[in-house]
């Protein structure tokens, strides 16, 4: 297969070249020098990290030239001028040996007048201008030379980056603060070589044009290499010990990171055009330039040298050298050990542990030799890890293209000791043709002991190559795409396929139903300010509507889902957003359009129909109980006003909640009450002002408990008689309950003890609560989560079992004793979708359990967001549905999947309930056909019918004709029953089969497959089974197909009831 890169070379097969992260100017990489007799530095070269070692980062000023793998030169051609650009049109070179094109890769570099002549290139932030190396440079031998002019360093800024030649072997050249003070550093790399020059603001100056020129001639061989660097012409650097380059960069970056500098005139020769102090050139090379041609190669589209090695190499870890696997690297304070003996597969694993018990840096690691991957292509690595002797504080898989980014990681978090378990992460090249793969281990605590065995790391590529780009796309910057909204998590790691493209955006649902579509952009060019509006109302059947507000539409951020508002987007980057579509009981089904459109800049660039298929069935509230644990202990104060205390419940309705807990109390001292107040608070906490009576009027007001559900009934109190949930004392238990009863609310199940397991001071406990509470005879069913039912399930008439526990024994064991399952989880990390949506969906209904709870509505205090969505603080334990902001809830991609698990649960619940209706509507068709006609009529028609099928389908048909016509009225009726009931028989035949195939084929069991996961990241991607693991079956969507089959069944037998009514006898 040819392909091509985006500056337009072509390659042949698989083998792309690739791309490696380099040494960042900055990122560790320290430069030493001393004066040769001339007054020039003589680079002797170091490798320092501040952040690593705990210091304060020193800022230099730094020329950075980095030296990667090279492209073949032609020595033949040698003076010959390789490379120029004079930025006074484009940003593309007037003259170049491979490609001429400029391509701004990051928005924020731009054409500015004021260059040394006409005009120049200006650097912003980190953007990035690129320039392909193939063809462009000689890595053996050349100069680079141009003008630049700095401007101050403004607050926050430490460096300016010249040039920058990406990959592992690269050259980089730059100037950067030198600490705190206003002295400048300027340094250099050129491959495994770094140098820098303290003090350099004797030399380099603001707001001056001033030449710059890099020399090299790295012919002679290992460690005698000849590195210049000249300013104004005067040798401020000479290295004479520098090594070849084993690897190619392919990227040529101008103005990148944290630049605050313009430049001009830059040019490539094959020579070394300065060896001694010269007087800097005083015109323009254009003119001279557009004389020449430049340098050309027999094999100028091809590297000299690769970019990295063809794929990863030995990730099996069973060819060593020299302590270390072959193609892998040490990073920080790092050993690493050929383990023989504990391995996954093959003849051994790598075993990563610290060098020593003090650290010095905070993690250990290895990183691989670069490699060389297709640019914006979907790759998967794999790997196997296993930690069997102590917890470790954070694995990390990380995968870095040449310039820095980071376009593919996994973390662990926080792990327990395990055995073998699976890493899977999905990336996303960029632009770059060179990468690695890191691996860290960050110690837990204070440990120092933790170990990590690795082992059979694959990586390999994933998904179509090559899309097809129409003129339309190009002209405008950008390709729409569509995908499963439970797609979402790390939806930019993989590229989007010619199947996901799309023209219009396209949703079906029920009434009374909120849905989601997933709307992706990927991005051909930067782009500023992209933002998708919905344009008016959605017009449907004979004049209906759809208001615009029915419709909302939220930008992806992570795993949060704000309100949309422009973003920005780099060349090759994506933006998602969910255009979510309400219906009420009452809207009239039919098919619905209206517009969305794509802004960039404040301007429509793009339009896109939205079609919303309005099914017509109208969706039942759920039986079974669901909610989320709800505790304002974890709620900022801020976030407690009474409307934003109203936000939440009403969001809880929307999302598919029907009941909720109520950690509120009124017992005041053991016997009076206050439901004004909610004593489970002490005095002065804001908390404490909202009673019983306040805070059910707003549960009840938000539309909760309105199906008969009951609430979860928390009641503890401070102070010195203080007591934990169940603890209240029997005159004010009864009492409660008395007024409870008075004001008509929802049943309480009264919540004794939390998670007392079975065994222990915990159970002890709550076994005497609970027998203490049931000597009270008191009307009240009590509950509790956590509890092991073969040792306390007799105490509690309703378990809420973490959903890991709920089996067909717990459930026989229940119906036994007549208690109620229900389930509850603390594992539902809000970047997970397809658990939530089983455990709220499919799942629930498979077991047929009777409430789903999980922990936690919010439970963290420092993790909020602004009231545009701008969000702050940590996270943690990512348990939290939502994001705490002033304009209400922010959800969660979890929190929406567990409304579509909801919605799952309602249309089985619509299907079994028609299900019954048919077999009802069958008993009474049958009865009047038995009435009107004898068994033999019956099976006449039966036969006739039979008979009828058979020569439709051509199979065998009989030589004699089953013949049956009514004679009498009765006799057409009693047909037309008999008619009806074998319709109906056949569609409840087959809705009932496939619809049992698909339960039964979900384990009973399923969530208990979570036991197995000790890593957090594993938490986060987990999706547990919910049908059989076929080729091709996606545990990610597979509930959308369970969707789909469930409303194409109701539909069927809906239809099918509708034309066979039994009607009136006449």
């Amino acid at each position: 297969m040819t392909r091509s890169d985006r500056f337009g070379n072509r390659f042949t097969g698989n083998n792309w070249p690739g791309q490696m992260p380099g040494g960042r100017f900055g990122d560790g990489i320290g430069w030493l020098a001393s004066e040769d007799k001339k007054g020039a530095a003589v680079m002797r070269g170091s490798c320092w990290n501040s952040d690593r070692a705990g210091k304060q980062p020193r800022h230099f000023l730094v020329v950075v030239l980095t030296v990667a793998l090279g492209l073949v030169a032609d020595q033949s051609a040698c003076g010959a001028l390789r490379f120029y650009a004079s930025f006074d049109k484009t940003f593309d070179a007037e003259v170049a040996g491979g490609s001429p094109s400029g391509l701004l890769l990051r928005r924020g570099a731009k054409l500015v007048a004021d260059g040394k002549w006409g005009r120049a290139v200006r650097g912003h932030a980190k953007s990035q201008l690129a320039y392909d190396v193939l063809g462009n440079l000689d890595l053996d031998r050349g100069t680079i030379e141009f003008f630049a002019k700095m401007d101050p360093f403004a607050d926050g800024q430490w460096a300016y980056n010249f040039i920058d030649l990406s990959g592992a072997h690269g050259m980089k050249l730059g100037v950067s603060r030198q600490g705190r003070s206003k002295s400048f550093v300027l340094g250099w790399t050129v491959g495994t070589r770094t140098g820098w020059i303290p003090n350099a603001q004797r030399f380099v100056h603001h707001g001056t044009w001033q030449h710059y020129a890099i020399t090299w001639d790295l012919t002679a061989g290992p460690g005698k290499g000849v590195v210049a660097v000249f300013v104004d012409g005067a040798r401020r650097v000479h290295a004479d010990d520098v090594d070849p380059l084993a690897w190619s960069p392919d990227q040529i970056f101008l103005g990148s990171s944290y630049t605050g500098a313009s430049i001009d005139d830059l040019a490539i020769h094959d020579e070394v055009r300065f060896v001694e102090n010269f007087a800097p050139r005083k015109k323009t090379l254009l003119q001279v330039a557009l004389q020449k041609q430049p340098s050309k190669n027999k094999a100028s589209s091809s590297p000299q040298k690769p970019f990295g090695r063809p794929g990863l190499v030995n990730g099996d870890f069973e060819d060593w050298q020299d302590g270390r696997p072959v193609g892998w690297n040490l990073v920080g304070n790092t050993v690493l050990v050929k383990d023989d003996g504990y391995r996954f597969s093959g003849r051994s694993s790598m075993l990563l542990k610290s060098g020593k018990y003090i650290e010095k840096y905070p993690y250990r690691g290895t990183s691989s030799d670069p490699m060389a991957l297709t640019p914006n292509r979907s790759y998967r690595l794999r790997a196997w890890v296993s930690t069997p002797q102590s917890p470790v504080g954070d694995l990390r898989f990380d995968i870095v293209s040449s310039d820095g980014t980071l376009v593919g990681s996994y973390s662990s978090g926080w792990s327990t000791s395990h055995g073998w378990l699976p890493v899977d992460l999905s990336f996303r090249t960029n632009d770059c043709r060179q990468y690695t793969v890191s691996i860290y281990l960050r110690r837990h605590k204070n440990e120092f002991y933790g170990l990590m065995w690795i082992d059979n790391l694959r990586l390999e590529m994933n998904g179509e190559s090559d899309q097809v780009v129409s003129e339309a796309e190009k002209a405008r910057g950008f390709s729409l795409f569509s995908r499963s909204v439970m797609e979402t998590s790390r939806f930019e790691k993989r590229m989007p396929s010619q199947g996901e493209r799309i023209d219009r955006l396209s949703v079906s649902m029920g009434r009374g139903e909120y849905e989601p579509a997933f709307l992706g952009l990927y991005a051909l060019r930067g782009l500023g300010e992209v933002d998708v509006r919905l344009v008016g109302d959605l017009k449907g059947p004979s004049g209906s509507r759809l208001d615009a507000s029915a419709v909302t539409v939220r930008r992806v951020q992570e795993s949060l889902l704000p309100l949309t508002r422009p973003r920005g987007v780099d060349r090759g980057g994506m933006l998602a957003w969910w255009a979510t579509i309400k219906t009420s009981e009452e809207t009239a089904p039919g098919q619905y359009t209206g517009r969305l459109q794509v802004m960039v800049a404040g301007k429509p660039v793009a339009e896109i129909p939205l079609r919303v298929n309005v099914m017509d069935l109208r969706l039942p509230s759920p039986r079974a109980a669901f909610l989320v644990y709800h505790h304002e202990t974890y709620v900022p104060d801020r976030f407690l006003t009474p409307a934003l205390r109203r936000a939440y419940y009403r969001d809880m309705v929307e999302h598919g909640m029907n009941t909720v807990t109520v950690y509120n109390n009124a017992d005041v001292d053991g016997k009076r009450l206050d439901f004004s107040h909610n004593t489970g608070y002490p005095a002065g906490d804001p908390r404490r002002a909202y009673g019983l009576d306040t805070t059910m009027k707003m549960i009840l007001d938000s539309g909760l408990c309105r199906s008969g559900q009951p609430v979860l009934w928390l009641t503890s109190r401070s102070g010195e008689k203080g007591y934990g949930w169940g603890g209240t004392p029997e005159p004010a238990l009864k009492a409660m309950l008395g007024e409870w009863k008075k004001r008509k609310w929802p049943e309480p199940l009264f919540y004794a003890t939390d998670e007392p397991g079975g065994t222990g001071p915990r159970a002890e406990a709550a076994r005497s609560l609970l027998k203490t509470i049931k000597s009270w005879g008191l009307p009240i069913r009590t509950t509790t989560a956590g509890l092991d039912p073969e040792v306390l399930g007799k105490y509690f008439d309703v378990w809420i079992q973490g959903e890991a526990g709920v089996s067909q024994d717990s459930v026989r064991l229940a119906e036994k004793l007549k208690s109620e399952v229900w389930t509850y989880t603390c594992h539902g990390m809000h970047q997970n979708m397809p658990f939530p949506r089983a455990l709220y969906g499919f799942w629930a209904a498979r077991t047929g359990i009777k409430g789903v709870a999980s922990w936690a509505y919010y439970d963290n205090k420092i993790w909020t967001a602004d009231a545009n969505g701008n969000v702050s603080g940590d996270p943690r334990t990512r348990l939290s549905q939502v994001c705490l902001s002033p304009s209400g809830p922010i959800p969660t991609i979890a929190w929406e999947a567990i409304r579509e698990g909801v919605d799952d649960y309602r249309y089985l619940q619509f299907l079994q309930d028609l299900v019954a209706r048919a077999e009802t509507v069958v008993k009474t068709l049958a009865a009047r056909s038995e009435a009107l006609l004898t068994e033999e009529d019956r099976q006449m028609i039966d036969r006739r019918e039979e008979q009828k099928k058979r020569r439709m389908a051509e199979i065998r048909p009989r030589l004699q004709l089953v013949r049956w016509e009514a004679k009498t009225d009765a006799e057409r009726r009693g047909e037309q029953a008999w008619l009806a009931v074998r319709r109906i028989r056949s569609v409840l035949s087959l809705v009932q089969l496939s619809t049992k195939s698909m339960l039964m084929a979900i384990p009973f069991d399923a969530m208990s497959t979570r036991l197995g996961l000790a890593h957090g990241g594993h938490w986060s991607t987990y999706a547990p089974p919910m049908g059989p693991m076929i080729e091709g079956a996606n545990m990610r969507t597979i509930a959308d197909d369970h969707r789909r089959l469930v409303a194409s069944h109701i539909l069927y037998l809906q239809d099918t009831l509708d034309r066979n009514q039994p009607g009136a006898d006449r």
